[in-house]
Formats: C-alpha cells, structure tokens, sequence
C-alpha cells in the first residue's frame, strides 16, 4: 500500500517494473483487502510491456490517493519499482520533480489497510430442534436456520464465511429478521462463487447498528454440525438469537 500525494491538478501515470506479473488498484479511501475492487477508481493488470500495470488517472491539486501493489499469482514475492509521471512534483513519503522512481520489497502478506485482520470463529449445529424459516418462497417452513447478532466496535468491511459438510446459505441483515417472511429484505447474502458450497458474505458494518446473520442451508430439511467465521479489523460481539412468537387469542364480543 502507497500513499501518493498530488500537489497540482493534472493527469498521472504510474507504471510498475518487476519480473513479477503485478496488478495495481487505485482508491481513495473505504477499500478493503477482501476485495480490492471494492470502491477502486482505477485497476490494471497488464497493460504495460512485460506483464506491468500502467494506470492513467486526473488528479485535483493536493489531493492524495492509494496505489495497493499486488501479484496475479498466489503466494509470490519479489522486488519491484514504481514511477509515477505528473505535471508537477508528487510525494511518497518523500518528494522529487516530474517523475518519482522508488523500489519497494514486495511481501503480499504485510500488506495491511487497517491493521491486523481478526477472526473469530463460532460453530454449533443445525437439527431437529432449531428453528424454521420459509425460505422466501411462500412454502412451509421448511428451512433450518441460527441467527446470530453481531455488533462491530469499528466501522468497516467484515468478511463471513462457514464450514460444513452441508451445502450452507447465508443472510445478513440491519436491525432485525422475520422468518415468516416469504420476500427476502437481507442487506446482503450469500455467494457461493469462491466457496464449495459454503455461505461467504463480505459486507460494510457501522458501529452502533446491530446485524443479523442467518446461517441456514440452501436445500430444504438439510440439519449437521456447522462453524461461521468473521474477519475485520477489530473485535465484533456475537451472540445466538432465539426468536420465539407468542399467539394470542381473543374473544370478540360484540
């Protein structure tokens, strides 16, 4: 991660050099290591000679900006080098004119936006005397489910991800959940694009709002032993739900 400062208003280029094939993303703040797509301005992978990002973007006069240098391939190390090509002088925790050229050591894993990622882990089991949601499609209930209520000291993005020998869903929600419910109003929800069949949200949480997750299955009447994991930048407080619904029966008298 680069903080580069840009004191006069313009178009910077920025190219990199390394025998690593390397990507470079451009944000301005509210970015996350989950995924560095996330609120990008501007990414390149390999629009450079050799494998190298070269990333044009216009710039205001001291405005300030966040280059996040990483590999196309896990695990990899190396050196590498930076220049950045500008109207005017920029800085990187150090100043020159018109152009600034700087090695770095690259180590993907000491890379860190908000400090040391913290994971915590809960696990427990869906069966025959957990509770029931409809699935959102109007049937019977017919769906196992745990709800948990998760609370962030920090404000931030927050990774949730789960092991099972099931096939695991899961629903985050703002405030509270209803699973009589047959329309979904979840702030967000499972993607199964990078797990096996594992529940995966990532998702920004503020401080002083409290969310729900649901952790349930994706087919109906699945039950076993499952384990949720969360990963920020600070400590979260997590607690099960029971959501229990009372009926009342009147009399009308007329």
């Amino acid at each position: 991660m680069i903080e580069i400062h840009a004191k006069e208003e313009g178009d910077y280029t920025i190219t990199s050099h390394s025998t690593k094939d390397l990507i470079g993303y451009i944000h301005e703040n509210n970015f996350t290591l989950f995924d560095l797509n996330i609120n990008k301005i501007e990414s390149d992978d390999d629009s450079d000679y050799n494998y190298q990002f070269k990333i044009t973007l216009y710039r205001q006069a001291n405005s300030s900006f966040i280059l996040i240098v990483t590999t196309a391939q896990k695990f990899e190390q190396g050196d590498f080098s930076i220049t950045v090509y500008g109207p005017t002088t920029v800085s990187i925790r150090s100043q020159s004119k018109f152009s600034f050229f700087l090695n770095f050591s690259l180590k993907i894993e000491n890379i860190d936006d908000t400090g040391p990622i913290i994971r915590f882990n809960y696990s427990s089991e869906l069966n025959n005397k957990s509770q029931k949601h409809t699935g959102f499609n109007c049937r019977q209930l017919d769906y196992y489910y745990e709800a948990l209520e998760i609370n962030v000291n920090t404000s931030g993005f927050y990774m949730f991800s789960s092991e099972s020998r099931f096939d695991t869903y899961g629903y985050l929600y703002e405030h509270e959940f209803n699973p009589y419910n047959s329309i979904d109003t979840s702030l967000a929800q499972s993607d199964h694009t990078c797990n096996d069949d594992q529940l995966q949200i990532l998702a920004y949480l503020n401080f002083n709002i409290t969310y729900i997750l649901i952790v349930t299955t994706f087919y109906a009447h699945e039950q076993g032993p499952f384990s949720v994991f969360i990963e920020g930048s600070d400590k979260i407080k997590m607690k099960q739900m029971s959501m229990y619904y009372t009926n009342i029966t009147f009399n009308l008298i007329l």
